[in-house]
């Protein structure tokens, strides 16, 4: 990972507006599916990526947020996700041959999912809290600020831009009046004016031109914040034990039924293309842990 690939928070403390802008270089480059999808489909991951990043900003305590859609369309599937320390794996699913189209091309069935999932120390098992809307518009960006408009009814705007190197984000959204301590004396006219200016900015300007020229242009005229916030980069959460579980779960006949002619069972995580690899000795010990395993894991 490079100190390129980070997330800074904007605070406007005269006009109860804050933001964050992400910048995604290295992280795209180790996500091992990425230089293989077509142009269109990596500039929708590129896009989901930096959105979780971004969606990630307002979120405290151990967590992850995924962007996610689904549709029967050419897309079969879009996934990003970012963790608590930075941690960022995505994947896109289309049908063979085919790149991902406009989002408004996705047909009626296609549904776009925010997952916030947080754990503490007296809940360890976690919380999960998902919110759905349809897609009705042609971009990532506008779909999540319909999503914002419909379902967190928080005033945002967003710009996302990527290609098959880099992704940029820029967010903007209004506080509510209850988190700001002198909410009388704020500019009543600052949430107007800011969503204004970043309209002007076109995914191109924000793809190209760096973090301190779009910020400059933007909002020279106000009073900015910046805060270093997390560093990025691609981390799976995969792990033999994971996989040993969902062995567990399919139960024994089953997970005996998946040796094949070779006596191995094959599981590939679709995030990193790690390979797991489980002889019969090694699916004996899950069902019996006492036995010793004897496999490793390949990459």
């Amino acid at each position: 990972m490079t100190s390129s690939d980070q997330l800074v928070h904007l605070h406007f403390p005269k006009l109860g507006v804050k933001g964050a802008y992400v910048q995604l270089d290295q992280s795209l480059g180790d996500l091992p599916a990425y230089a293989g999808y077509p142009i269109g489909a990596q500039a929708l991951l590129g896009q989901a990526l930096a959105a979780a990043a971004l969606l990630h900003a307002n979120v405290k305590g151990r967590s992850r947020i995924s962007v996610q859609l689904q549709s029967r369309s050419a897309l079969r599937l879009l996934y990003g996700e970012c963790s608590e320390e930075g941690g960022l794996r995505g994947l896109a699913q289309l049908t063979e041959g085919s790149d991902a189209p406009a989002l408004d091309q996705l047909g009626a069935s296609a549904v776009l999912a925010i997952t916030l999932e947080s754990r503490s120390e007296q809940n360890r098992s976690g919380t999960r809290y998902q919110g759905l809307v349809p897609i009705t518009s042609a971009r990532l960006d506008q779909a999540l600020e319909h999503y914002f408009a419909t379902s967190e009814q928080l005033p945002t705007v967003l710009v996302l831009a990527a290609d098959g190197s880099r992704a940029r984000g820029l967010l903007l959204q209004k506080m509510p009046l209850d988190e700001h301590p002198d909410a009388a004396l704020l500019d009543p006219d600052g949430w107007n004016r800011t969503s204004m200016l970043i309209g002007t900015l076109g995914p191109n300007e924000l793809l190209e031109a760096d973090r301190g020229t779009i910020l400059r242009r933007l909002f020279h005229e106000e009073t900015l914040q910046l805060v270093d916030g997390l560093q990025l980069r691609f981390a799976c959460t995969c792990s033999r034990e994971r996989v040993e579980s969902m062995f567990r779960s399919l139960g024994r006949e089953e997970a005996m039924a998946a040796l094949a002619e070779s006596g191995l069972a094959s599981v590939r995580c679709e995030f990193c293309d790690r390979d797991y690899r489980f002889d019969r000795i090694d699916l004996e010990a899950v069902f019996h842990p006492l036995t010793q395993p004897g496999s490793t894991v390949t990459q």
